[in-house]
């Protein structure tokens, strides 16, 4: 049988890394003073769809079937990232 991941530790992490990646962005506009493209604007605004969604999941604790839901919701977020 499928057997789920711990959800908080599994979106904490989740979320820790979309907070990494943002923090890295910025760090690279304002303290090396690189202009992002309108690419890495879109990028960072889905990086910022994940990370609420996956604190959101930290804080709830979800089942099985909420589980799904933020998997989904974060999935279009990424995929939309990527697109």
């Amino acid at each position: 049988m499928y057997k789920l991941p711990e959800s908080r530790i599994f979106y904490f992490s989740m979320g820790s890394c979309c907070l990494l990646l943002l923090g890295f962005g910025l760090y690279l506009e304002y303290a090396r003073g690189l202009e992002p493209c309108p690419l890495c604007i879109f990028q960072r605004i889905a990086y910022l769809a994940i990370l609420v969604t996956a604190l959101i999941a930290t804080i709830h604790a979800p089942g099985i079937v909420f589980t799904r839901i933020y998997s989904g919701v974060i999935t279009l977020a990424a995929l939309s990232g990527a697109a």
